[in-house]
């Protein structure tokens, strides 16, 4: 299609048909030859003739089409030049260099909004810490890892180097047979009055026999004779016709050049593209703040959200099973100067009070007082130092550890109690399923016995 819109666009030079045409004058071709009408004086030579109205006229041999379309191409040669540049220049140039300046966009693009240190952190630490937690202690494989985002320095950008680059020369055109020859195949060619006649080899005697008495002189042709063989006329079209279709084989064919040098360019084309795409990937990976159960968001002023979104689940305490809503639940980071701090213990993060034993009316989550956070040790509004890589690793740890108590409180917070040790009792109708209604809902169930 693309070939088809800039051949249409190149308006060549008409070629020696048209001249053909315009004169009237009579020529013919023959084995990719062209003969014209020879000055006889009387005297007809064997060789090359045609018969018409019983008077012989001789052609004489000339260039060949080859020869011909050679020094057509030499003619308009600036032209050609020209037309074979902008096919390059459009079709390829432009694209690599269009593919050159969106590599350099998306590669600045990257690097300019590369991930924070704190970002990079979550990523990291956090995200990494708490799925080995979750998968090892809790049975939990609902974290996803976190995409690999490459550092995009070595990001190679293909470039075209025009110096270095041959764009097509006129002169390769000329290889090859002609474009006349291929549109003709075979056939010899007879052209008279703007006119062209395809010439049939037959014998003589065929030609005596079907030649028309009193016929108009456009019907009175009777054969044309190359040697010793013979040809009639039969069908015809007219010399525009073939002039129009040998201009278009030529554009094709000009066309067809600038393409094959042209292809040299297309692996770099595919390489920046190739290229591009991998850096949207990179930089859609380093805006993914989704990992599976556990999120993150950029709160903006320094602040990052940082939660686990549990699905419906169950609790199972002495034998009873009992059925809670999904919820988030998470805390803030506070990040600045190399610092972090997590501003509080992790909390329901649902707008609607969430009903659960161990979450008060305000969404704040009871975790039984004790010495947990000394375990960790984390203190809540202390800013830790996140200077070298065993801060990250100690930090990330102290996030993952906290995450991991709300995560315990929300599915085993009945480890050591009984149900009657509960102020927001457990057993509402409502919330309680049989056995056969719990193992049957496909939720998973946390036994807190």
């Amino acid at each position: 299609m693309l070939q088809w819109i800039l051949t249409a666009n190149m308006d060549l030079p008409r070629t020696f048909l048209k001249g053909f045409e315009l004169s009237g004058e009579l020529l013919a071709v023959h084995e990719n030859r062209l003969y014209t009408v020879q000055s006889t004086n009387g005297q007809v030579p064997s060789s090359a003739f045609f018969s018409f109205l019983g008077r012989k006229y001789g052609l004489e041999k000339c260039e060949s089409l080859a020869r011909l379309e050679s020094l057509y191409i030499d003619k308009h040669r600036s032209q050609i030049k020209q037309y074979l540049d902008s096919f390059i220049e459009i079709n390829y140039v432009s694209k690599l260099e269009r593919s050159e300046q969106e590599l350099f966009k998306k590669k600045d693009f990257l690097e300019r909004n590369r991930e924070s240190v704190v970002e990079r952190f979550i990523r990291e630490q956090i995200v990494a810490q708490y799925q080995e937690l979750a998968k090892n202690y809790f049975q939990d494989h609902s974290v996803k890892a976190p995409p690999t985002v490459n550092r995009s320095e070595q990001v190679k950008i293909n470039t075209l180097n025009r110096e270095a680059f041959k764009f097509p020369g006129v002169d390769d055109l000329k290889t090859g047979r002609s474009c006349l020859e291929q549109l003709l195949g075979e056939s010899s060619l007879l052209v008279v009055r703007g006119q062209c006649y395809r010439l049939v080899e037959t014998q003589l005697s065929n030609l005596q026999e079907t030649s028309p008495r009193n016929a108009s002189p456009e019907k009175s042709l009777e054969y044309v004779q190359f040697g010793s063989k013979h040809f009639c006329l039969t069908s015809n079209f007219s010399v525009e016709q073939l002039e129009n279709d040998y201009r278009t084989a030529l554009g094709k064919k000009i066309s067809s050049e600038a393409k094959r040098q042209g292809e040299i360019i297309i692996p770099q084309i595919k390489a920046n593209e190739k290229k591009i795409k991998e850096l949207e990937k990179l930089a859609a990976q380093s805006q993914d703040n989704d990992f599976g159960s556990l999120k993150c968001e950029n709160l903006g002023n320094n602040l990052f959200r940082i939660y686990l979104h549990f699905p419906s689940y169950l609790i199972k305490k002495e034998n009873r099973y009992f059925k809670f809503k999904e919820v988030k639940v998470g805390t803030d980071l506070e990040v600045s100067d190399n610092h972090l701090a997590i501003n509080a213990p992790p909390r329901v993060l649902d707008g609607a009070s969430y009903s659960h034993p161990f979450v008060s009316s305000n969404n704040s989550i009871c975790y039984h007082g004790g010495d947990r956070w000394e375990l960790i040790p984390v203190t809540f509004g202390v800013r830790y130092s996140l200077n070298n890589q065993s801060d990250y690793e100690s930090v990330g740890r102290k996030v993952a550890l906290t995450l991991g108590e709300g995560w315990k409180i929300i599915h085993h917070g009945y480890h050591g109690l009984k149900l009657k040790d509960s102020h927001n009792l457990i057993g509402k109708s409502e919330r309680e399923l049989t056995r056969n209604e719990a193992l049957s809902s496909g939720l998973r169930v946390h036994d807190n016995d």
